[in-house]
């Protein structure tokens, strides 16, 4: 399993910049975890950049329709595809916060999976006239290494989760309870079928499914399993806990990009603060499936 970090195409409108030398120091990350490199297409990305020219504020593309694939000046294209913007924030002069783009990931970045699993590491970079220099900078994240998508986390670091019987938030005065169903929403933990919505609400029907076929071509393994436990182990494939029982595992009706699982709590777990874990590759009994 590899998830390589890919180069994005960023492009500015060059009416405001056409007169000046910009350099941008650029990475991209999973929404969720944070983690650095590109997710697979259909999931939601973010980059954080240093020395963007602009109107500083926050802007967020409409409330209804599709998602704009210009948003503050900025366009971003991934493998030469265009990728909508959910959220565009350019920090005012001084201000020690980095700018951030967040967009979900068009199919096209798909294009560079190969049949061993493997990406390619870099995708040309082509600038729009106005930007004379585009430096691009990772910070240390080994190309082959280990990346994963994770679960959306509130203010407090918990879990965005929801009762499933309710669909109340999950929070420390309304916990779940051993035995009850419950959703918690993530991204980019696996692929689904068909392939998701690009830049629209995810509809009714049909129901965009995880598909154990399409993640294996992505990450290298088919199985994903989840996990509430103290604390992983030192070994990512392996657990100390057997595997939760998932009823669903795909795309969230309503939403852009955010994968939706059920899962059911253990009758018999304690009360307390747990840790929620996906691990891809791992099987239920918590032995590695190598």
């Amino acid at each position: 399993m590899a998830r390589t970090i890919l180069f994005v195409i960023l492009m500015a409108a060059a009416a405001s910049q056409t007169a000046s030398c910009q350099t941008l120091t650029l990475w991209v990350t999973d929404s969720a975890s944070l983690q650095f490199g590109m997710p697979r297409g259909g999931a939601l990305a973010t980059i954080f950049l240093s020395g963007l020219e602009g109107k500083p504020g926050l802007y967020t593309a409409p409330p209804a329709g599709p998602l704009p694939f210009r948003l503050a000046g900025l366009q971003v294209l991934v493998n030469g595809a265009l990728a909508p913007i959910l959220a565009v924030y350019i920090p005012r002069e001084g201000e020690k916060a980095q700018a951030q783009i967040n967009f979900q990931v068009p199919l096209e970045r798909n294009a560079t999976l190969h049949p061993d699993g493997t990406t390619d590491l870099l995708v040309p970079i082509v600038l729009k006239p106005g930007i004379t220099s585009l430096a691009s900078f990772f910070p240390p994240a080994p190309f082959g290494s280990v990346t994963f998508g994770g679960f959306f986390q509130d203010e407090k670091g918990y879990a965005i989760a929801e009762h499933a019987s309710d669909h109340r938030r999950v929070t420390i005065e309304n916990p779940a309870h051993a035995g009850e169903t419950i959703t918690a929403y993530g991204n980019d933990l696996f692929s689904v079928w068909p392939p998701p919505p690009i830049g629209f609400s995810v509809p009714q029907e049909p129901r965009f499914e995880y598909s154990a076929e399409t993640t294996a071509s992505f990450s290298g393994a088919a199985n994903g399993h989840l996990y509430l436990q103290e604390w992983p182990t030192s070994d990512p494939f392996v657990t100390h806990t057997p595997a939760l029982k998932v009823l669903f595992q795909g795309l969230a009706v309503g939403q852009i990009g955010v994968q939706r699982v059920d899962f059911v709590v253990p009758p018999d777990q304690a009360p307390g603060d747990w840790p929620l874990f996906y691990n891809v590759g791992s099987c239920p009994n918590g032995q590695g499936e190598g």
